[in-house]
């Protein structure tokens, strides 16, 4: 018998959440750190943080970028404006900032789930690790741009919905899908990356 997603519990919202989530980071071999504390209470302010402390190299960097593209956490970038000279292409300062604050967004709207898990936090460190293929397969990566693009036009759709004061349990369970196709879409882009990886 199927659930109607529209009637779950914010507790199994989460349960609902963390076992997509976990299916989908299997297609990717994310190292330790980026994947600790996802599901115990890290978030995305977390991710930055430690991406600016990481040693500046190009793929933090370009990460940092889309960060402060995003507009998700001005004041963390703002510390490091010198180190992010924004000189990346359109599809790292749109469209990667973009899922990132969609992914920020949502999470914002569904605060109902609490703090047990960040989904947010998630993207963002997916997100991060896809910068380090990025780096190894530039081109490739700006010949994905048109996919990018479709997924961007896609999200502004959402806007009606993440200025919502009170949206119905209809567009948060909408919302929780969104979250997963984000995910799913960076986690399959990062994996076609790392398979065309030396």
């Amino acid at each position: 018998m199927k659930t109607d997603p529209t009637s779950l519990s914010p507790d199994s919202w989460t349960e609902k959440w963390q076992s997509q989530a976990s299916e989908i980071l299997r297609l990717l071999n994310l190292p330790p750190p980026y994947q600790e504390g996802h599901f115990m209470g890290q978030g995305t302010h977390q991710v930055v943080n430690d991406s600016i402390q990481a040693p500046d190299v190009e793929a933090e960097r370009l990460f940092l970028e889309a960060v402060a593209a995003s507009q998700t956490h001005p004041a963390l970038i703002r510390a490091i404006i010198p180190r992010i000279q924004s000189h990346s292409p359109p599809i790292i300062g749109q469209h990667i900032a973009l899922l990132l604050r969609y992914a920020e967004s949502i999470d914002k709207v569904l605060d109902s789930l609490g703090n047990t898990c960040f989904p947010a936090a998630i993207v963002f460190s997916v997100i991060r690790f896809m910068m380090s293929y990025v780096i190894k397969e530039y081109r490739l990566f700006i010949s994905m741009e048109k996919q990018f693009q479709e997924v961007s036009m896609r999200l502004r759709r959402l806007d009606v919905y993440l200025v919502m004061n009170n949206p119905t349990e209809a567009v948060k369970s909408m919302l929780s899908r969104v979250r997963i196709d984000i995910l799913r879409f960076t986690v399959l882009a990062t994996v076609f990356l790392q398979c065309t990886s030396p």
